[in-house]
């Protein structure tokens, strides 16, 4: 609960326009007590199959697949901040038998010794409802 009382902060003071949460694990209970208290956010499983599903193996690959355009592009430039740059480095990628875009699970991440890579996944949602003017706070 004390995550929730963080978000429905950042939300009192940003007024975005959509607020959108990995609903897997702890998200789920997230998402539901801030629908309860009314805010309207949006529930995100990006295990689930990919828009593109002929070149991304889920959601998750896809997501940061194009964010990583984005960056490409220069659409997007990242804040000052080491933890998320070696986030965003860390974060490997692979194609399944079917050749769709993988992006390396958390488990094997942990399994390398790498933490989760919690702000590079909240910048990928950020940027999931495409391409949206996005403002981020630290």
């Amino acid at each position: 609960m004390k995550l929730v009382g963080h978000i429905v902060a950042a939300i009192t003071q940003w007024d975005p326009d959509e607020v959108v949460i990995d609903e897997i694990g702890i998200g789920a209970g997230v998402v539901d007590r801030l629908k309860e208290q009314g805010y309207s956010v949006q529930g995100v499983n990006v295990g689930t199959a990919a828009l593109d599903h002929e070149h991304f193996a889920n959601l998750r690959a896809e997501s940061y697949w194009d964010l990583r355009q984005l960056l490409l592009d220069g659409c997007v430039a990242l804040p000052r901040d080491n933890e998320l740059v070696g986030q965003l480095a860390a974060l490997k990628y692979s194609f399944n038998s079917m050749g769709k875009v993988l992006i390396e699970s958390k488990g094997d991440m942990r399994r390398r010794g790498v933490p989760s890579p919690d702000k590079a996944d909240a910048l990928m949602l950020a940027f999931l409802a495409k391409r949206r003017k996005v403002q981020l706070w630290g």
